[in-house]
Order: structure tokens, then C-alpha cells, then sequence
């Protein structure tokens, strides 16, 4: 890829709020990111502090939550399965949807609550 400013340099990065590539001289370090410098170094910023802000309230869900919400996929779950067991054909939905609450659930709790090394 060839730097947008540039064109005669390669790129060595992209600009995490336009996406153009970037060489050394058109670039500015934000934290966590790059940006075109004197352009979109603000827009960066922003963007940092969203996905800051999103990333803090996802690690604050209650872990009890998070566990009801994999605990009631699993009944749906099985709701449906006795619905299908019993000829049901809504069962196959209602499963689908205790799978998803389910998946939802178990990976909030492995990935955003479960402590680390654990």
C-alpha cells in the first residue's frame, strides 16, 4: 500500500478514523492509534474514547447477570427441545434462540468477566 499524502512512500500504517495509508511523515501517534497528521488526530481521540467508555461498561456487567442470561438459553433451549420432541416445529426456533442467549452469555463470562490465568 502506498501512503495517501504520498505516493511515491510506502504506507506503514492506516488511519484509524479514514482508513488512508499512511508513511512515517503523514502520520500521527495517538495513543492507541494512528491518525493523518494535522487532520484526524481529534476524530481519533473520539474514537478512543468510545471504545474506552464501551470496553468500561462491558466490564462492569454484573457477573450474576451474565450467568442468569446463559442459564435462561438453556431453558429455552430445552423448552424447545421437548417442543420438537412433542412435533413442535416452533421448537427448532425456540432452540435457536436459547443457543444464542446461551452463546451470549457463556462468552460475556469467558471473555469479559472470568478473571485472567483462570
Amino acid at each position: 500500500m502506498r501512503c495517501f499524502y504520498h505516493p511515491d512512500q510506502d504506507a506503514v500504517g492506516m488511519c484509524k478514523n479514514c482508513g488512508r495509508g499512511l508513511c512515517p511523515q503523514s502520520l500521527a501517534e495517538v495513543e492507541n492509534g494512528l491518525a493523518c497528521k494535522g487532520r484526524c488526530e481529534e476524530q481519533v481521540r473520539a474514537i478512543n474514547m468510545v471504545q474506552d467508555r464501551s470496553r468500561r461498561m462491558v466490564q462492569r456487567s454484573h457477573p450474576v447477570n451474565i450467568v442468569l442470561s446463559a442459564l435462561i438459553g438453556l431453558l429455552f433451549a430445552g423448552v424447545g427441545l421437548v417442543t420438537v420432541f412433542y412435533g413442535g416445529p416452533v421448537g427448532f426456533f425456540i432452540m435457536a434462540v436459547g443457543a444464542i442467549i446461551f452463546a451470549s452469555g457463556a462468552y460475556a463470562y469467558l471473555v469479559l468477566i472470568r478473571p485472567r490465568g483462570s
